[in-house]
C-alpha cells in the first residue's frame, strides 16, 4: 500500500510539473507577442515621423500632427 501512495505522489508531482511547464510556455508566448506588438507600434511611429519629415520637405514647414490624426493616417496607409 505504501508503494501505491508513493506512486500516486510521483504522478501528482509530474502532473504539477507539466502544468508549470505549460504556464511557463504561455508566459513566454505572451512575452513574445508583447515584443512583436511593441516593435510594430515603434515601426508605425517611425513611419509617422518619416511622413512628417517628408511633409516638411514638400511644404517647407511642418504642421502640428496630433496623435489621433496620425493614427487615422497610419490606419489608412496600412
Amino acid at each position: 500500500m505504501n508503494e501505491y501512495k508513493k506512486l500516486q505522489e510521483k504522478i501528482a508531482k509530474e502532473v504539477e510539473k507539466e502544468e508549470q511547464a505549460k504556464n511557463r510556455k504561455k508566459a513566454l508566448i505572451k512575452q513574445a507577442n508583447d515584443l512583436k506588438r511593441k516593435a510594430s507600434t515603434k515601426r508605425k511611429i517611425e513611419k509617422g515621423r518619416a511622413f512628417e519629415m517628408f511633409e516638411r520637405q514638400l511644404t517647407g514647414m511642418q504642421e502640428e500632427t496630433y496623435p489621433h490624426v496620425l493614427e487615422k493616417f497610419l490606419k489608412y496607409v496600412f
